[in-house]
C-alpha cells in the first residue's frame, strides 16, 4: 500500500514513525517542501554517513551488552554545534490593550443621552436571545471583539481591542466589518421578538470603544430600523463559515440577481460576482498567494498559530472562539504541514529558500471548487461605510 502513495501522502506516516516533529529545523522545512519545490527528502552524504556511524556505534554496544536501556534518541548535529542567537524565547510583540471592564464601560456611557421616550425595558430572556444573535456574527479569526452592557433601557456594544489587536485587523477594518454583521443580527433578532430598533453608531465618537447603542420599542418610529430582510432571522444560527468542500452546484441567474438586490438594500453597497471557471481560478491564485504571504510573515504567523487556530475540536469547544482546524478543509498531508510550521524557525527557513507553495494549496482547492466569488464594494473608506459593508455581507 505504501508503494502506491505519493511522497506528499507519505509525509504524515513518516512523521508518526520517525517522530519527525523533533527533527531539525531544516528537516522539518524540507517536509513542507516535498512535492512542491523538491521531489523527495534531501540528504547530504555527510548527514547519511553521520547517521550510519551513530547507528553502527549504538548497534555495537547493544550486541556487546554495554547498552540495554530502552528509549528514543535524537541526534541533531546543527543543534549541538550551531549558532546561538539567543532569540528562541524572544516575545514577538506585545498587545498594548487590556480588556474593557465594567467601570470603563459605565464611564463611556455616562454622557450618552437617555433612550427615546417610547423605549421599553426588555425582559432578560428576550435580551439574551438578541445578544446571542449578535455574537453569532462572523469575526476575523472568530476573535469576537466585543463587550456588552445593558443600562437604562439601552443595549450598548463596545469594541474590546484586547481581543481584536492583530496583524489582520489593519486600521480596525476587520472589526468594522464584524460590527456591521453584529448590527444586522441584533436588528433581525429584535424584529423576530416583535420589537422595533433605534440604533446609534459611535454615539460618543468614532475614537471611543463604544460602537453601538440600541434601544427598543413596540412602536414603529420614523428613525427605526426598516423591516427589509426579516425572513433571514431564522438562518442566523444555521450559518457556518468554513473551507470544507461541497458538491458543485451552479447558481441560477435569478438567484444571482436576488443576491445583488439584497446587498443593494444597504445604502451604497454593490455586489459583483464572478462565475466563470477561469475567473474563479485566477481569484483562487490570488487568495492562495495571500494565505502564503501571511503565514510567512512573522506577525501573521503568530496570529494564525497562537491566536486564531484551535488545534483540536476539543479546544474549539472549550474556548468557543477561534477557528477549529477541522473547518479549514485540509487533507491529512496539509494538516501535517500545518503542524510542522507551528515553529516560526521552520517558516523562517522556508522563507530563506523561497518556498511555502503548499500554503497556497488549501485556498486554491476550496475556491476553485466553488460556484462563484463575490466582492461587495462601498463608496467610501470610513468606519460607517465598513460597518454598512458588514451589514451587506451578512444579508447574503
Amino acid at each position: 500500500e505504501l508503494g502506491s502513495l505519493s511522497n506528499e501522502d507519505k509525509i504524515p506516516l513518516i512523521i508518526q514513525i520517525a517522530g519527525a516533529r523533533n527533527a531539525s529545523v531544516r528537516g522539518r522545512a524540507s517536509m513542507v517542501e516535498v512535492g512542491q519545490s523538491i521531489n523527495t527528502w534531501p540528504q547530504l552524504a555527510s548527514s547519511v554517513a553521520l547517521g550510519g556511524a551513530a547507528s553502527a556505534d549504538v548497534a555495537r554496544r547493544i550486541f556487546l551488552g554495554q547498552f540495554t536501556a530502552s528509549g528514543r534518541y535524537y541526534v541533531d548535529l546543527e543543534s549541538i554545534v550551531g549558532n546561538k542567537d539567543g532569540t528562541e524565547n524572544e516575545e514577538f510583540y506585545h498587545n498594548p490593550y487590556s480588556t474593557l471592564d465594567r467601570d470603563e464601560m459605565l464611564k463611556l456611557i455616562s454622557g450618552i443621552p437617555s433612550a427615546d421616550a417610547h423605549s421599553i425595558d426588555v425582559p432578560l430572556p428576550v435580551l439574551h436571545r438578541i445578544v446571542d444573535a449578535g455574537i453569532a456574527a462572523p469575526s476575523t479569526g472568530n476573535d469576537q471583539p466585543w463587550k456588552w452592557l445593558y443600562d437604562s433601557k439601552t443595549l450598548f456594544m463596545f469594541h474590546d481591542k484586547a481581543r481584536s489587536f492583530s496583524f489582520g485587523d489593519y486600521r480596525n477594518i476587520a472589526s468594522y466589518l464584524t460590527f456591521g454583521a453584529v448590527y444586522e443580527n441584533v436588528v433581525l433578532a429584535a424584529h423576530q421578538e416583535g420589537l422595533e430598533v433605534l440604533a446609534k453608531v459611535y454615539p460618543a465618537g468614532s475614537e471611543t470603544p463604544l460602537v453601538f447603542a440600541f434601544s427598543f420599542s413596540q412602536l414603529l418610529e420614523q428613525d427605526a430600523e426598516p423591516h427589509v430582510v426579516d425572513d433571514l432571522a431564522g438562518f442566523i444560527f444555521s450559518r457556518c463559515t468554513n473551507r470544507n468542500l461541497t458538491p458543485y452546484k451552479e447558481i441560477p441567474e435569478n438567484t444571482i440577481e436576488e443576491l445583488k438586490q439584497v446587498v443593494s438594500t444597504v445604502n451604497g453597497a454593490t455586489l459583483r460576482l464572478l462565475t466563470a471557471s477561469n475567473d474563479i481560478k485566477e481569484i483562487a491564485k490570488i487568495v492562495g498567494a495571500f494565505d502564503r504571504m501571511r503565514i510567512l510573515n512573522k506577525a501573521g504567523h503568530n496570529d494564525f498559530v497562537h491566536r486564531e487556530i484551535r488545534w483540536s475540536t476539543k479546544d474549539a469547544e472549550l474556548s468557543r472562539d477561534g477557528i477549529d482546524v477541522a473547518s479549514l478543509g485540509l487533507n491529512t498531508s496539509q494538516l501535517t504541514a500545518l503542524d510542522i510550521i507551528k515553529d516560526f524557525k521552520v517558516i523562517d527557513f522556508v522563507n530563506q529558500v523561497k518556498g511555502g507553495k503548499v500554503l497556497e494549496a488549501a485556498a486554491v482547492k476550496s475556491i476553485t471548487a466553488g460556484t462563484a466569488v463575490g466582492l461587495i464594494t462601498m463608496p467610501e473608506k470610513t468606519a460607517q461605510q465598513y460597518i454598512n459593508g458588514g451589514r451587506a455581507y451578512q444579508r447574503m
